[in-house]
């Protein structure tokens, strides 16, 4: 069976460090890049899954852009893959911002192991049952 690949678009490493963790716990595979230009990197010489994508990157290009360029660079995968933000942005109007952009779907900071499970699962599409609450 195919272990999904996800590449984490992050740049503190509080968030890195909880987002590896729920990965392994199920089994996923974790790419992580601190900027655009590390995540434009693996972007073309990976094939992710899944992009976990934050809005406010510390250095350089910022989630937006960034989603962008890895959209044009996905010509080399055969398939849309979904990009999702993982952002503490949580404003009316910032999930539109990130959709316009091309990200696929939003995921509000600080999130619940759940929704973050259930949402990385949904696009995943995966059979087996990630984690359904800080108690499992």
């Amino acid at each position: 069976m195919h272990k999904p690949l996800i590449l984490l678009v992050e740049d503190d490493p509080t968030q890195q460090f909880l987002i590896r963790l729920l990965c392994a716990r199920n089994g996923l595979d974790l790419k992580v890049a601190a900027n655009c230009a590390a995540a434009v990197s693996a972007f073309e010489t990976n094939h992710f899954d899944l992009v976990l994508m934050d809005w406010k990157l510390g250095e350089g290009d910022d989630g937006l852009v960034c989603t962008k360029k890895l959209r044009r660079v996905e010509g080399n995968y055969n398939k849309r893959v979904p990009i999702i933000a993982v952002t503490a942005c949580a404003l009316n109007g910032d999930r539109e911002i990130c959709l316009d952009a091309g990200m696929d779907d939003y995921i509000a900071k600080p999130f619940s192991i759940q929704s973050f499970a259930e949402t990385v699962q949904h696009w995943l599409q995966l059979e087996s049952t990630l984690i359904r609450s800080s108690s499992g």
